[in-house]
């Protein structure tokens, strides 16, 4: 790797060196130091070392490394790093030579990791002998994939069990989303130094991007030692090394954790499925495609694209339900809950996760239970429904079971086809204008009526009139519109017309919104 004079002064910091002269080659890399004399050709690849007195005043453009302070002419065309004249050239040059071979060793280390598919962790190792500080390198969604040299200040992660990893805190990521020092940090390119103001203690940080996506980042505490300026450049090449890592390791482990739900996300997309691989999947799990399940899907309110915890709320989810599957699907939260292992089922779920829903301002869409996991991406999609359905009617609700939607999806598909007017019964129509003409009440008589399954006593209290004012209206509605109310399909129609009526002003209102 090459090496710049802001390394090398940072690795020789106890000699004194002083980097003067033309800065515009101050953090360029170089790929060796060879013994200067006058006259020789200059490889624009190579720093040059001498005593400040022995350089040519003609050269220009080039990295040099000087005992003593060179011509104000070498100084004005050349980036110059001087020692003082107390230190020997030999200790000099056999000390630059030590920092070419120390970072040689290290990009050796790095990329033999590299070829032997190391993982994250084994690369933060090699890292660590470098930096001298606590390294940490987190996914977009705050799964730390690699740590070393972890210090008590630092305990702010939780550890999960069932995976085996640590997570950050939810509470510390929604600090995250109104802090606007942190903000400004998700769309940084290049090394950045993170203020002391949230964690008492600096942080250098990169992000990671992948095809123009944020992926994650890496971080440097300051903790063990104070951040050196060669530490931007080093943390620049070894996040170097870790995007070349994403397309070379694989994480064998994400794959085995993530298996069935990456399984059943495809099974989705596709809606095709084999048996065989359904049930070495299940295996996994202590499942059979013949458990009774249910399915919800979670929709989250994330303020900001590149601050979630999705991956994080999964597990949280999985290890609060037992014998349950979470995923995130790209659109929502699918939970596959197991109610045959469980014993629990969509009622009890919809009352032990109405807290968590409140507090990560969740809404959820549940389904009706079904037993043939074959079935699964229709009652993904009754789940869709239940909440697309819920929400326009009880928008202030958390959580919508399909059971208690049924009806109103039924209206709604309708009503998204077909207006109102040209779904339900002439008659309701006859009888409003009846109505606006003559004063009168005959429509919420006959909707009141068939409600109360025409039972005559309960629909005269409803109404405040006397029965005998009820019998002449119902005969008087029946000669307007010629309606037999004695047959079942008339009032079966009757009914579904009110209720496609009643449905239309809470679709549309809800569709303007």
């Amino acid at each position: 790797m090459k090496i710049s004079l802001v390394v090398i002064q940072d690795e020789l910091m106890d000699y004194g060196g002083q980097i003067l002269g033309d800065s515009r080659n101050r953090k360029r890399g170089w790929y060796q130091a060879r013994s200067y004399r006058q006259g020789m050709a200059m490889d624009g690849d190579c720093l040059y070392l001498a005593e400040g007195a022995d350089f040519d005043e003609g050269i220009s453009g080039c990295g040099l490394i000087s005992r003593g302070t060179p011509g104000a002419a070498v100084l004005a065309r050349n980036t110059v790093l001087t020692f003082p004249e107390t230190l020997s050239l030999l200790q000099l040059a056999e000390a630059v030579q030590q920092v070419f071979l120390k970072y040689a060793k290290w990009e050796a280390a790095l990329r033999q990791a590299l070829q032997n598919n190391a993982s994250f962790y084994e690369l933060f190792e090699i890292a660590e002998i470098v930096f001298e500080n606590s390294m940490f390198m987190h996914d977009c969604n705050f799964i730390e994939l690699a740590c070393v040299n972890r210090r008590p200040e630092e305990e702010l992660w939780e550890y999960d069990e069932r995976w085996g990893k640590y997570y950050l805190p939810l509470e510390i990521v929604n600090n995250f989303k109104i802090n606007p020092d942190y903000l400004k940090t998700m769309t940084t390119k290049g090394p950045k130094i993170f203020p002391d103001t949230t964690f008492n203690y600096r942080i250098l940080y990169e992000n990671l991007w992948n095809n123009g996506q944020y992926w994650g980042r890496i971080c440097i505490n300051e903790i063990n030692r104070s951040l050196r300026p060669s530490d931007f450049e080093l943390l620049d090449y070894f996040s170097g090394m870790v995007t070349e890592a994403l397309s070379v390791i694989e994480m064998t482990e994400y794959k085995q954790a993530y298996s069935l739900p990456r399984f059943l996300g495809g099974f989705i997309e596709t809606g095709q499925v084999d048996q065989m691989a359904m049930d070495t999947q299940l295996m996994q799990y202590g499942w059979t495609y013949m458990d009774t399940y249910f399915c919800a899907c979670l929709f989250t309110n994330e303020e900001d694209d590149h601050i979630n915890a999705i991956q994080y709320r999964c597990n949280r989810l999985m290890d609060q339900f037992p014998h349950s599957c979470v995923f995130y699907d790209g659109r929502c939260i699918v939970m596959l809950i197991n109610s045959t292992l469980s014993e629990m089922d969509s009622l009890t779920f919809q009352t032990q996760i109405a807290v968590i829903l409140r507090e990560g301002l969740i809404k959820a869409g549940v389904s009706t239970p079904f037993t043939d996991l074959r079935d699964f991406p229709d009652y993904y999609r009754q789940a869709m429904a239940a909440f697309d359905t819920g929400r326009k009617r009880q928008e202030m609700f958390w959580s919508y079971r399909f059971e208690d939607y049924r009806i109103a999806y039924i209206l709604q598909k309708a009503l998204s086809d077909l207006p109102g007017e040209l779904l339900c019964s002439k008659v309701i129509f006859i009888l409003q204008e009846y109505d606006q003409t003559h004063t009168s009440e005959l429509n919420l008589t006959l909707k009141t009526y068939l409600e109360n399954e025409r039972n005559l006593t309960r629909t005269s209290e409803l109404l405040d009139v006397h029965r005998s004012t009820l019998l002449y209206r119902i005969s008087r509605i029946e000669k307007l519109t010629g309606a037999d109310l004695d047959q079942p399909q008339v009032r079966f129609d009757l009914l579904l017309s009110y209720a496609l009526e009643e449905e239309s002003v809470r679709y549309f209102k809800a569709s303007r919104k």
